[in-house]
C-alpha cells in the first residue's frame, strides 16, 4: 500500500471535499507554499469561516462552502502571508484589505482563476463587510 505525504492527504481531502478537482494544480502550489511559511494548515467542516492563527502559525480553511469560494478563502489567507507578520490575532480592516489584494494578484496568475474574477470580487466584497461592524 502506498503511503501518502500529509500534503498529498491535503490537498486531496480539498480536491474531494471541495469539488475542486480541476483546480488540483492551482491548489497544489498554494499549499506548498503556505508550507514553505512555516504554516500548517488543516480542513474544517463545522463552520464556514477560514482563518489565520498567527500565533500557531496555522490555517484553518472551511470546506463548508461553494468550491470557489474554498479556493478564494485559501488565497486570502495566502495573501495574508505575503503581508507583514501579524503579531497578534485580532482582526485589523488594513490588513485584511491587503489580503485580499494579494490574493487578487496571485489570482491573476492563473488563466482558469481568471474567469472566474466577478465571482472573486462579489466574494472579496461580502467578506469585507462582515469586518466593519
Amino acid at each position: 500500500m502506498l503511503k501518502l505525504h500529509k500534503n498529498e492527504r491535503l490537498l486531496n481531502e480539498v480536491c474531494e471535499f471541495g469539488k475542486l478537482e480541476n483546480f488540483r494544480e492551482i491548489l497544489k502550489f498554494y499549499l506548498k507554499e503556505i508550507f514553505k511559511n512555516n504554516f500548517t494548515i488543516s480542513c474544517k467542516y463545522n463552520d464556514d469561516q477560514s482563518s489565520i492563527d498567527w500565533t500557531k502559525k496555522h490555517i484553518w480553511v472551511s470546506l463548508k462552502k461553494a468550491p470557489l469560494k474554498i479556493i478564494w478563502d485559501i488565497l486570502h489567507e495566502y495573501g495574508h502571508l505575503l503581508s507583514e507578520e501579524k503579531k497578534d490575532n485580532i482582526i485589523d480592516i488594513n490588513r485584511e484589505l491587503k489580503a485580499w489584494l494579494n490574493a487578487e494578484v496571485e489570482l491573476k496568475k492563473h488563466s482558469k482563476l481568471i474567469l472566474h474574477i466577478n465571482e472573486f470580487n462579489d466574494y472579496r466584497n461580502e467578506c469585507l463587510k462582515t469586518y466593519q461592524s
